[in-house]
């Protein structure tokens, strides 16, 4: 399996810091995993809270990985470019 992200919403008990630890800008509303994949060298979890739009980041740069490896296993393979 490969890398994965998991976002959950923060319940009030949980300890949650005021603003955003990746941007230091907004307040955050995901709870966030991310999972190397199996046999990675990164062997830890990374995981912490973020807003909204360093959620929308954290997926772009999976899009991206992901759309690089599929490049390289498979040069002829070009996959749809999604609607924005």
């Amino acid at each position: 399996m490969g890398e994965s992200i998991h976002f959950s919403a923060w319940q009030e008990d949980d300890p949650a810091p005021e603003i955003c630890p990746l941007c230091q800008e907004a307040s955050p509303i995901f709870k966030y995993q991310v999972v190397p994949a199996l046999g990675a060298d990164t062997a830890q979890d990374l995981q912490g809270y973020c807003c909204l739009r360093c959620g929308q980041q954290l997926l772009a740069t999976l899009e991206a990985v992901t759309l690089a490896r599929w490049a390289a296993q498979s040069p002829g393979l070009r996959p749809k470019k999604t609607p924005e």
